[in-house]
């Protein structure tokens, strides 16, 4: 969360940045509004170590949004707006602080870390060995509302913050020594061991070094009470979780934190083994800091998910802390972006996608730069996908794909559509692709012996059991 520093001090005044066109409402996204099957939480990982599953076993892609100050900053009718609108728009995972340290929120008159309904979450400032009950009975509530509307929250009991800011509760961890933290953690693993659709996140945009006791002390106290959740690590950036927590055998999921090289930390992540899921749990947010924006957003979410993640999480500014205009920008660009990449990702098995780290399927390498490809074969060679982040050309090896012929789709990322090529014979000769213009292009290929419908068209998973 708030990648650096710098998000603290640019945070007010990007709020106000671009979105000024937006309605009021909350648009859905028509029929990409469509998000299949009910999930059976609680989430589990699939033997193969390589992502998520339900408990009827359908895979569960991570795509998540970051509404950080979510408990803290709204009203119930207020969260309950953000959720239907999430939902509509096809997301399925939320990063979420528990207790809130720094961003209230806009309309929030008390500031954090006490909620709307002026409640601090202890009874006394930091003290974490005395909750307020009134305080987590509003949490509870966001908690199993998101549940109902078919949410996972990746939840943080106590966010550590960025180093050099007071965002986060680092200060509140050193005071209160292993034994108050393990208190605290032994009360909410009571508390929410029922609840099914939690994932428990442990630190917060900072390597635990001078707080790994309080941080693990925290982690046991949840476990003795609710020990069959899955956890996942947040550090900081261009660490990941394996990095500072993975000889901790609580530590499920791999969290992967990257401005500098998504692409190249998600296939470092896949790769590593013991294997683990991983998945993108920030990167650059829309109409943050850096002058990035939903064209960005876009580009690092393809090049993750190509590159043996599986998941991401997309942010807005200034819906990640509730700031002015947080309603308008659940419209943004970036928003809709985010639908068309789930759309088509659920029109193929996903989850079987094995990321190109040789020159198997690219002959000529995934290149370097701002023209740096993601690509990735399904395990039975069925499929395979290419992402092209400044159009162009691309040499294509087909004979990494089964069968004798295969059938080609252009995948546009900007606005959903897709166009057909002719089926070309897989017989060993490379063909080169040209993007149809010169915009970021998802070269979809698909065996004919394949029968699947254009990509982006059905979710194939649909047809699974319901709750």
């Amino acid at each position: 969360m708030r990648p650096n520093v710098l998000r603290s001090c640019l945070a007010l005044g990007a709020a106000g940045m671009a979105l000024a066109g937006c309605s009021q409402g909350v648009s859905s996204l028509g029929d990409l509004a469509e998000t299949g099957p009910a999930v059976a939480f609680p989430l589990k990982v699939d033997p193969s170590n390589r992502y998520l599953v339900d408990q009827h076993d359908v895979p569960f892609l991570i795509h998540g949004d970051a509404p950080w100050s979510l408990i803290a900053a709204l009203t119930r009718a207020e969260a309950e707006r953000y959720l239907q609108a999430r939902r509509s728009q096809g997301f399925n995972a939320l990063l979420v602080n528990l207790v809130e340290h720094h961003f209230g929120g806009a309309d929030n008159k008390n500031g954090a870390p006490f909620n709307r309904e002026g409640q601090a979450p202890f009874l006394a400032p930091g003290d974490f060995t005395r909750p307020n009950e009134a305080y987590f009975a509003h949490a509870d509530w966001v908690l199993q509302r998101a549940g109902k509307l078919g949410f996972v929250v990746f939840l943080f009991p106590s966010f550590t913050g960025c180093p050099g800011t007071e965002e986060g509760w680092y200060r509140e961890l050193k005071a209160n020594d292993v034994e108050a933290c393990r208190k605290y953690g032994r009360y909410l693993g009571r508390r929410y061991a029922k609840l099914k659709n939690i994932v428990w996140v442990a630190g917060g945009d900072r390597n635990p070094e001078d707080v790994r006791a309080q941080i693990l002390a925290l982690v046991g106290g949840i476990r003795e009470l609710d020990p069959d959740k899955l956890w996942t690590a947040d550090c900081f950036r261009e660490n990941s979780a394996v990095d500072q927590y993975g000889d901790q055998p609580w530590l499920a999921l791999n969290a992967i934190y990257t401005y500098q090289d998504v692409p190249g930390k998600c296939l470092g992540g896949y790769f590593q083994q013991p294997a683990r899921p991983s998945f993108l749990v920030e990167s650059h947010y829309e109409d943050d800091f850096g002058r990035r924006n939903g064209d960005d957003t876009r580009k690092q979410a393809w090049l993750a998910v190509l590159s043996g993640a599986c998941g991401q999480f997309f942010g807005n500014l200034p819906v990640w802390q509730f700031g002015n205009g947080w309603s308008r920008a659940l419209n943004s660009p970036g928003a809709r972006y985010q639908a068309y990449l789930r759309r088509c990702l659920v029109s193929r098995h996903w989850e079987n996608l094995v990321p190109e780290s040789g020159r198997r399927l690219l002959p000529e390498g995934l290149g370097a730069g701002a023209d740096r490809k993601a690509a990735a074969v399904t395990r039975d060679r069925l499929t395979g996908l290419i992402y092209l982040p400044a159009g162009g050309k691309v040499a294509v090896d087909l004979s990494a794909l089964e069968g004798p012929r295969v059938r080609a789709w252009w995948f546009n990322p900007r606005d959903g559509t897709n166009r057909e090529e002719e089926a070309l014979a897989t017989d060993g000769r490379r063909h080169t692709f040209s993007t149809p213009d010169g915009g970021d292009w998802v070269l979809v290929l698909d065996s004919v012996a394949h029968e699947v419908s254009p990509p982006g068209t059905r979710n194939i998973f649909a047809a699974a059991p319901v709750n």
